[in-house]
């Protein structure tokens, strides 16, 4: 008999956004995360970084960025 993990690992949920007239799907995985805080030392887990945002368009860059790998197979 085998158990079943008590860990269910699902697709993370994606959302439609449009830059430049043109509609791409973020989707932020563990990939995606580790990505943003490779590129910027800054965890997306972190509640302040949306905050951050604002001042930081580095920032924005790469949290579109991870959104957008996050959504490719």
């Amino acid at each position: 008999m085998t158990e079943k993990s008590p860990v269910a690992i699902t697709r993370a949920p994606t959302f439609p956004v449009t830059i430049g007239g043109k509609e791409y799907l973020l989707s932020y995985t563990f990939r995606s995360i580790i990505r943003v805080k490779e590129l910027t030392s800054k965890s997306l887990l972190a509640g302040n970084v949306w905050s951050e945002m604002d001042s930081d368009p580095a920032l924005v860059v790469a949290i579109l960025y991870a959104g957008l790998i996050g959504s490719q197979p």
